[in-house]
């Protein structure tokens, strides 16, 4: 519960942040490249990381790495698509991405599509996260999930921070993230 408080925390001190040295179109452009990213791992995951927690509470600790071993290659396969599909959607001049989801932000700009199109990649990352949390559910080894999660988001805080805080716009904290 500790870890999971101080992962959602840090990524609401990282949210407030952000809106204080962000543009607003800039802030706008960081929120929908989010929504993209976590649309995008929960399409890609297809209810997948419970199946699999479920099937290695059952196995036995030898068939684990087998199982896992099938199951991470179509994952990782599928966010190669996600991505791609990302990319193809930043791309479409006049489409939902370009008109910024009628957030009144555009997306016009070649550097804030590249930016939405890291954001996206990194939800996905933060997918695939997520996906070996499950992964250490089913092998009840649940210290190593919570370890794992305090450390990756204090990095995203320190290091968001930093280039929130000493970079220049939107793209070095897309690129961060």
């Amino acid at each position: 519960m500790v870890s999971e408080l101080v992962a959602k925390g840090t990524l609401f001190v990282l949210t407030v942040v952000a809106a204080r040295r962000l543009s607003r179109d800039a802030f706008g452009v960081w929120t929908l490249g989010a929504t993209l990213g976590w649309m995008l791992g929960v399409l890609v995951d297809g209810g997948l990381q419970m199946h699999l927690a479920r099937v290695l509470a059952r196995v036995p600790r030898a068939h684990a790495a087998s199982v896992l071993q099938r199951w991470s290659g179509w994952r990782l396969g599928a966010s190669v698509i996600g991505l791609a599909g990302a990319a193809l959607a930043v791309q479409v001049p006049g489409g939902w991405l370009a008109q910024g989801a009628n957030t009144g932000t555009t997306v016009q700009d070649s550097t804030m599509r590249l930016a939405v199109w890291c954001f996206a990649a990194a939800g996905l990352c933060g997918s695939h996260s997520e996906f070996f949390n499950h992964v250490f559910r089913g092998l009840a080894r649940s210290d190593l999930e919570s370890t794992l999660a305090v450390l990756s988001r204090g990095a995203l805080l320190i290091f968001g921070g930093l280039a929130l805080w000493f970079g220049h716009g939107l793209l070095p904290f897309a690129l961060v993230t």
